[in-house]
């Protein structure tokens, strides 16, 4: 059962901060059209895990495989008021620009690869509390499921495009195009609608009604190199710009799909049944499994499953970014939207003001709000540690993430770019 629970909220854990398009910085954009540069390198690494009902101290306690205290779980029970959010998206990586933008319409080349994993659900209440605390506390009362769902997906992507730069000396245009070999290590998907499970006052039996599907893939868990599925994507990104006046882009990043084809299971199921126990005579358990794995629950549950190979679309990040420059290029101050179509948390705005000190040190408050119907606050930092040399850091859970009481708000990034 921990282990159930510890999938159902960490398989939950969204938002993304810092999910700059490659070269851009959206709190202050040191557009590389600016720089007399030839070469261009960037590491990155964003985490980001958010709820609109979970509490950081049972998230916390899960993330350690501590403990589950009675009163920690009714705690958390007691705080749930209707669907429960909660995701994670979770992106690192390398990429690398070659090209000398002395001249208009000079094209540049780009290199990179990336690590992606998102985890998204939404999970009923009574389910919740069927998962922390049994079915026992619940005789005679009927938990209902009427929506419920969760999905993981972990991959990777070797990346290469091209990019250029036009426009006349007052108004810039940038647009660059990526292709991507995606590499799959994980795919799980689980959906639960118009269910409901009634126990006995006296415990005798268990009624269940169960509406479910599900598809995934080979369920180990995948280590970076393993491939257990393929498949192509495509990354966009245009941008206008006015030097120290405005700037304003829209990026659009995984537009593909991955073909998983290691171990594939697909089934759903209808049913209703009745649950009395396990008979002390085991001759006829035959379809008990010795050991309850992710891998023999699902099989026990879902009944004549499908081993085709099946291709999924990756989720798609539209990124909209705007701003305004103010004093001299001293201060700017913008808006990045994001969206994601394809994930149940699908919005994200973020509103900030930067204060940049000569070039050298940008400061960054920021304020959000997301589809966890909540706000968060929080700070980022660039620093140019020399003209070539740039160090960039923030996370948008300051007023949450310290606190075991508050809403689930933690993560950040970080990031560091080389020009020469």
């Amino acid at each position: 059962m921990k282990r159930i629970l510890a999938i159902a909220i960490l398989i939950l854990s969204t938002s993304f901060l810092g999910a700059q398009m490659p070269g851009i910085h959206p709190y202050y954009p040191h557009s590389l059209v600016k720089d007399s540069w030839k070469y261009s390198f960037r590491a990155y690494y964003h985490d980001d895990a958010n709820s609109n009902h979970f509490n950081n101290e049972l998230f916390s306690a899960i993330n350690k495989s501590e403990y589950l205290t009675d009163d920690l779980k009714d705690r958390q029970i007691s705080s749930l008021d209707g669907q429960t959010l909660t995701g994670r998206i979770r992106q690192s990586g390398v990429e690398a620009w070659f090209s000398s933008i002395k001249k208009p319409g000079k094209l540049y080349f780009y290199a990179g690869l990336d690590f992606q994993q998102v985890l998204d659900s939404q999970i009923d209440p009574d389910l919740i509390g069927l998962l922390l605390k049994g079915n026992k506390p619940y005789a005679g009362q009927t938990l209902s499921v009427p929506d419920s769902e969760y999905l993981n997906i972990y991959f990777n992507r070797i990346k290469g495009g091209l990019g250029m730069f036009f426009g006349s000396s007052d108004i810039k245009h940038s647009f660059r195009g990526v292709l991507a070999f995606s590499s799959g290590q994980n795919y799980d998907w689980v959906k639960v609608t118009n269910s409901s499970f009634y126990t006995h006052p006296e415990g005798d039996y268990l009624d269940a009604v169960i509406i479910a599907e599900t598809k995934s893939s080979d369920s180990t868990w995948g280590k970076v190199y393993d491939i257990n599925g393929v498949g192509i994507s495509a990354d966009l990104h245009y941008a206008i710009e006015k030097e120290k006046d405005f700037y304003a882009g829209i990026g659009l990043q995984n537009l593909g799909f991955i073909n998983w084809n290691k171990n594939p299971f697909s089934a759903s199921m209808d049913t209703t049944f009745r649950f009395d126990g396990v008979s002390n005579d085991t001759t006829n358990n035959q379809g008990i499994p010795n050991d309850y794995s992710y891998d023999n629950l699902k099989n026990l549950i879902f009944k004549n499953p499908d081993d085709s190979p099946f291709s999924k679309t990756l989720p798609v990040i539209i990124n909209v970014t705007a701003g305004k420059f103010f004093s001299d290029g001293k201060f700017y101050a913008g808006m990045n939207a994001f969206y994601y179509p394809t994930l149940i948390s699908n919005y994200r705005l973020e509103v900030f003001g930067t204060w940049n000190h000569k070039d050298q040190l940008q400061v960054t408050p920021i304020v959000v709000y997301s589809s966890y119907s909540k706000f968060n606050f929080g700070f980022a930092l660039g620093w140019f540690i020399t003209d070539q040399l740039v160090f960039r850091a923030g996370s948008s859970y300051l007023n949450s993430y310290f606190s075991k009481t508050a809403l689930v708000g933690q993560g950040g990034y970080l990031g560091l770019t080389f020009y020469w």
